[in-house]
């Protein structure tokens, strides 16, 4: 069977001009870069595809230009110091967590964490104990407390700790090196990270925060005067996906260190262990043309993005049916849409992804309910005027109604968390039906968010192969699960 290749796939994709909500947040305007000086990196990009030739500095032991962007970021985010992210936000937060805890350590984490920090604890042999996100998507300080206090309690009654777990599956418990969080979340759900940090800090314990999602946060901060970034709020050590929101290519990012209560040197240590050493020097330019532009100019791009988000909500208010999740405790940046028929029911996500691709507009994601448009400091107000001229001619379009599906209240991790039976050593293919009870071989994760349903030594319940089955009835995509609806489980 004949299929586009990727480049073929890519040059179309650009030759058709499309509006782009989806990460990254230049959206592929190069006119931005021209606008600020930097037109002339873009048009020869390919001379500047070199390696570590002298001037050109060493991301791995760096001196020269650099070590003195790291010194910027630092100043632009207001943190103690920044390492360079070439190898996405995922390393950033593998790095944080195997600095922060020992081998064979203990990890408090929220449950509904990207697939990456469950990588770090496969990595580091380390014990998770889970937070669960509130019916509001959101982790709260009172269970991040909770949970501290109870693992301590447990720790000091071995008895009570294997009667809870299980005699068989009760490992080795060790104190609770870190605690890691994720905010804002896919959808733009903003937890109370000073709360969060301050009930971690009176057990010493250091706060990470996956704020990959949230770059664009601390300019926020600056120019509305508010406090919603993790730098701002206490946080130990910051992940941010600058490539996400703001101006540099995909897969670029900084993790910041906000204070002295993780080591700077086990953080680049291993950083230089998961990072390549061969990195893209267009890439790292593009964090260098990021950081000048937000530096001379991120009061302007914040005051028209959020000029142009107000815009959209306003007339989106007007469109009869039209939804769009917004608060006090959401990023403004995320529009999740959904197209509400006044019965219970809602368009079904993959269709009205479906549709609004047809009308050459592309969302980050789908679900159940409907659509997520991710913004960026590169959307223009041409890309919401677009977008809300589709919505509405959608809404009235009376054949939606064939596309009716119940609305869900689904939080961040809706279902009842799996027992852990421990990673079987040996894992055979099977169908999902007959999963029930037997130990996960793989992640199931959904892709987007990349938050897994259930990790590897984790049973598989009933309900859970439920809630699988109809993901994929609604086509979202399952990594760990194949097309014939396989996994791979513990071979009983």
């Amino acid at each position: 069977m004949s299929q586009e290749l990727l480049t073929d796939f890519l040059i179309g994709h650009k030759a058709a001009k499309p509006v782009s909500f989806h990460m990254p947040g230049h959206k592929g305007r190069a006119d931005l870069y021209e606008k600020y000086g930097y037109g002339e990196f873009l048009r020869d990009i390919m001379a500047s595809d070199i390696t570590e030739i002298p001037g050109a500095d060493n991301l791995h032991d760096p001196s020269g230009p650099i070590r003195q962007l790291m010194e910027n970021y630092a100043g632009l985010y207001g943190v103690k110091h920044t390492e360079l992210l070439v190898n996405g936000g995922s390393a950033g937060v593998v790095a944080s967590i195997l600095a922060c805890v020992p081998k064979g350590g203990t990890l408090l984490m929220a449950r509904n964490a990207h697939m990456s920090a469950y990588a770090a604890i496969r990595l580091g042999d380390i014990r998770p104990v889970f937070v669960m996100p509130g019916e509001d998507g959101k982790i709260h300080a009172e269970d991040v407390s909770a949970a501290i206090e109870w693992d301590a309690m447990m720790r000091d009654d071995p008895v009570a700790s294997r009667k809870k777990r299980g005699a068989a599956a009760a490992p080795e418990r060790t104190p609770i090196s870190a605690v890691l969080v994720t905010s804002p979340d896919y959808y733009g759900v903003m937890s109370d990270i000073s709360a969060i940090a301050a009930a971690a800090h009176r057990h010493g314990i250091p706060l990470i925060v996956d704020q990959a999602h949230g770059a664009h946060l601390v300019f926020f901060d600056q120019h509305l005067g508010t406090t919603r970034s993790a730098e701002r709020q206490g946080a130990d050590l910051v992940i941010d996906s600058t490539h996400k929101t703001l101006l540099s290519f995909t897969g670029t990012g900084i993790l910041n260190i906000c204070s002295d209560r993780v080591s700077q040197e086990r953080v680049s240590g291993y950083l230089s262990m998961l990072q390549t050493t061969s990195p893209s020097y267009p890439a790292l330019a593009s964090l260098d043309v990021n950081e000048r532009i937000l530096r001379r100019a991120s009061r302007e791009i914040v005051e028209t993005w959020l000029k142009d988000i107000r815009f959209f909500h306003e007339n989106a208010s007007r469109i009869d049916g039209l939804t769009v999740l917004r608060g006090e405790d959401i990023d403004p940046t995320k529009l999740s849409v959904s197209i509400e028929l006044g019965d219970g029911n809602v368009v079904e996500g993959r269709a009205l992804d479906l549709m609004l691709r047809s009308a050459n507009i592309w969302p980050e994601m789908f679900d159940s309910n409907g659509v997520l448009l991710m913004t960026g400091a590169g959307s223009v107000r041409s890309d919401y005027e677009v977008a809300l001229r589709a919505l509405y001619e959608i809404t009235c379009e009376k054949k939606v109604r064939n596309y009716a599906v119940p609305k869900t209240s689904a939080p961040a991790f809706s279902h009842a968390l799996p027992e852990f039976a421990g990673v079987p050593e040996k894992s055979v293919r099977i169908p999902l039906y007959q999963a029930a009870g037997r130990a996960a071989g793989a992640a199931v994760t959904p892709y987007p968010p990349g938050i897994p349903l259930i990790c590897p030594g984790e049973k598989f319940t009933n309900d859970l192969l439920i809630k699988i089955n109809r993901m994929m009835g609604a086509g979202i995509t399952l990594m760990g699960v194949d097309e014939e609806g396989g996994v791979l489980a513990g071979d009983d």
